[in-house]
């Protein structure tokens, strides 16, 4: 006999993108994207955090 167990958990969302001129349309594509995949886990967003800079380095405000 076969058992599923769901785990939600409890997740941010976390959208970056490189310069301000990409921000808006790609941002909103990356939220639409990882809200769709969090809520077909069953998970439950708590945190959306937003950052525009180079992947190049950690040192950005939200990943601080």
């Amino acid at each position: 006999m076969s058992m599923s167990t769901t785990v939600s958990c409890k997740v941010a969302i976390y959208c970056r993108v490189a310069t301000e001129h990409q921000a808006f349309y790609i941002v909103e594509l990356q939220k639409k994207i990882l809200r769709s995949y969090a809520e077909r886990l069953g998970n439950e967003i708590v945190a959306e955090v937003i950052d525009v800079g180079s992947g190049r380095t950690i040192y950005r405000p939200g990943m601080q």
